[in-house]
């Protein structure tokens, strides 16, 4: 099963049969900054350029962090850095044509080079749509990809939000520039864009929904987006186009999605879930009616006639039965539509979904739980609840940011649990608003489950057993915090029994500049402070050694 997504665009373009290709509309990523002497002498050139070959070319404008200040950067500078490591930009301005066709100074293209490449055939095409919330405080995208042709590859599809021109008063950097175009102010759903994992077939189509809550807008009748397709295998792009506020035009009537399972545990002891599904309608009909299916394991199929009523695009929670099944090292809980509106599926691709889960870690009775908070404290709790549904611990919300919280559970033997933690902004502890974590640990400092990136929730199951371990890693985790670091950071890390540790630091090249610590610690789970303070701005690796393990830990240093 592939799953078909839904990128926010907006109408099909008409119908290609056969091998033809579609007409590319190319790409321009333009690295640029407002203090940047040379910029101000280009820029006009360029912009010339794209309002006079509107059919021909887009573009995109990133804007650096050097040579000067530049508010734009500031903004939003995560994204804009992926871009620049993406391609190598050493300089600016410096331009990039569909990703491999032309990188380099801005001033080494002209309307000869976008003729040569816009000659040469898409093979496929996208519609995009663009929706201001009713608040004025949100933008929706939605893109639409019909391939004319197979595509495979390391697929990637972007959909970028842009202010299409910014006007200041007086200039905001150095080099005497007011007016600013096609403005990168957030690619979505980050800056990775939405992978294609299988390609797209030829009769494939693929929906993206992605929104963004504004943020540093100038002036929103100029937001807008800009969607493009590109292999990470040689950075080629595909095809791009430029959003409308048009609608969605979709292919078929009767074309039902089954687009995510919710509130199945990662791991399973209890032997039982009650998945909650999202349905999407992608038909040009109201979706007023479907049955739903699934299995565990390929087990017996469970059965759920619903019945509502979801015009084009529209979603809806589900809550399935509960289903019983034996845990295994390895599960599968299965999902498949069938007759939206009572009759056959007319794209039964994207009617199956799949969510893999393991069987429950055994642990002693007596777990650590830890939480580092991100800049929302507020949103995150948890709870542990056990094998009669009822709630044993709970915390949160947090009152601080960038603080880690813990607590301790004392647990029955031999008996089952369920872990839920949540985030009410729908991002985790990491990494949109700072670097967060959770964990779970026993209290010898073995890991039980970790994370931090996990949407609105994440639950996991673990039973208590006492069991004895021959040999066991002594070092069962580290983290680093804040991370990246400027001054003083904290290590935090579980030792399964007493040893001698010695963290070293070294830099990319693998020379060693600093030996923080080489010192005996108990078992247990230990938070060392450590200076930082004269390593230079860049990317370290720090190993921690004890007895039989070693780790290696990745982090930054900032100015």
């Amino acid at each position: 099963m592939r799953n078909i997504f839904l990128l926010l665009a907006g109408v099909l373009v008409s119908v290609i049969s056969g091998s033809a290709q579609d007409q590319r509309l190319v790409l321009l990523e333009h690295f640029t900054q407002a203090s940047c002497g040379p910029c101000a002498g280009i820029n006009p050139t360029i912009h010339n350029l794209l309002v006079n070959n509107p059919t021909k070319i887009t573009s995109v404008y990133y804007h650096t962090s050097w040579p000067g200040y530049d508010p734009m950067y500031n903004h939003n500078p995560i994204d804009v850095n992926a871009r620049v490591s993406y391609y190598g930009v050493t300089y600016v301005p410096w331009s990039v044509l569909d990703g491999n066709y032309y990188s380099g100074s801005a001033s080494g293209w002209n309307i000869n080079t976008v003729n040569a490449r816009y000659a040469m055939p898409s093979p496929l095409a996208i519609d995009m749509q663009h929706t201001i919330s009713a608040g004025q405080d949100s933008v929706y995208l939605t893109m639409l990809l019909k391939p004319s042709l197979p595509i495979t590859g390391s697929l990637v599809a972007h959909s970028v939000v842009i202010e299409k021109h910014i006007h200041y008063n007086t200039p905001p950097g150095s080099n005497g520039e007011k007016d600013f175009y096609n403005v990168m102010k957030k690619m979505l759903p980050g800056k990775n864009g939405t992978a294609i994992p299988a390609g797209l077939d030829l009769g494939d189509y693929m929906i993206i929904e992605t929104s963004w809550p504004f943020a540093n807008v100038y002036t929103v009748s100029e937001i807008a987006g800009v969607g493009f397709v590109q292999n990470n295998s040689g950075k080629e792009v595909y095809q791009s186009t430029n959003s409308s506020t048009n609608a969605v035009v979709p292919l078929y009537d009767n074309d039902a999605e089954v687009l995510s399972i919710k509130e199945v545990p990662l791991s399973n002891c209890m032997g039982k879930v009650m998945p909650v599904i999202q349905l999407r309608n992608n038909g040009n009909q109201p979706l007023t009616e479907a049955t739903i299916n699934y299995q565990v394991n390929g087990g017996a199929v469970q059965t759920m006639n619903w019945i509502g009523n979801l015009n084009l695009l529209k979603k809806t929670l589900i809550t399935l039965p509960e289903i019983t099944f034996t845990p295994e090292a390895n599960n599968v809980l299965k999902v498949f539509s069938t007759q939206p509106n009572g009759v056959a599926d007319e794209y039964p691709k994207n009617d199956t979904l799949l969510f893999t889960f393991t069987g429950a870690k055994i642990t002693s009775t007596k777990v650590i739980f830890a939480v580092r908070t991100d800049l929302n404290p507020g949103q995150v709790t948890y709870e542990l609840r056990d094998s009669t549904n009822t709630v044993i611990y709970s915390g949160g919300p947090y009152p601080n940011a960038n603080t880690v919280y813990k607590d301790t559970f004392e647990l029955n033997i031999n008996q089952c649990y369920h872990f839920s933690i949540f985030d009410a902004g729908g991002n985790g502890v990491c990494c949109d608003h700072g670097n967060g974590f959770y964990y779970l640990a026993d209290d010898n400092g073995q890991m039980i489950y970790q994370g931090g990136q996990f949407g609105f929730s994440e639950h996991h199951e673990f039973s208590t057993l006492i069991t004895s371990v021959n040999d066991p890693e002594m070092v069962s985790f580290i983290h680093l915090y804040p991370n990246p670091v400027s001054g003083e950071a904290t290590v935090e890390l579980g030792l399964s029994k007493g040893n001698q540790v010695e963290l070293t630091i070294h830099d990319m090249y693998g020379k060693v500049v600093a030996r923080p610590m080489n010192t005996f610690l108990g078992d247990g789970i230990h938070t060392l402070p450590i200076d930082v303070t004269s390593l230079k701005p860049g990317i370290y690796l720090m190993t921690v050694k004890a007895g039989n393990t070693k780790k290696v830990l990745r982090f930054s240093v900032l100015e």
